[in-house]
């Protein structure tokens, strides 16, 4: 029993930056808004999953690969501190990112930049003051590019 349990979990899926769209489907569950653009090789477009009762996650494509997701709320819900990891973690495997470089901050929006691609946290701001976190931000830079061959202010 405990060996088709372990045989059972390590073919199931998660949804990753990087996974197929048919990947995210099986995760997800059928996207509840879907836009396509042509494409010659697999699905090109946005799909957005519902994740839970208070968050969704957006998704782009090319070539059938996601290339970002971008967690946002479905109402005024909002993130903590280690719920904020803990998305950026399940959604950006660290064997994908490369190795850290750099870290940007600006007033809403905080980026963590890898050789091979982006960690954004938005903050809620109310009243000019943060109150924790409003989105979980990742991606792979375009065209397969490295952190040196960016501008890394055009990514936040």
């Amino acid at each position: 029993m405990l060996l088709s349990l372990l045989i059972i979990s390590s073919y199931s899926v998660e949804a990753k930056i990087g996974h197929t769209f048919e990947d995210n489907i099986k995760q997800y569950g059928e996207p509840i808004e879907l836009d396509s653009f042509p494409s010659k090789n697999g699905f090109g477009g946005y799909a957005t999953y519902d994740v839970d009762k208070n968050w969704k996650i957006k998704a782009f494509y090319i070539n059938n690969k996601a290339r970002s997701e971008h967690l946002i709320p479905k109402n005024d819900a909002k993130l903590s501190r280690d719920e904020v990891r803990n998305w950026a973690l399940k959604m950006f495997e660290e064997n994908k990112r490369g190795n850290y470089v750099t870290k940007l901050a600006q007033p809403r929006i905080e980026g963590h930049f890898f050789t091979k691609g982006l960690i954004a946290y938005e903050y809620l701001i109310v009243n000019k003051a943060t109150q924790g976190y409003k989105s979980v931000r990742v991606l792979f830079y375009e065209n397969d590019k490295s952190y040196s061959q960016i501008n890394p202010k055009a990514y936040l």
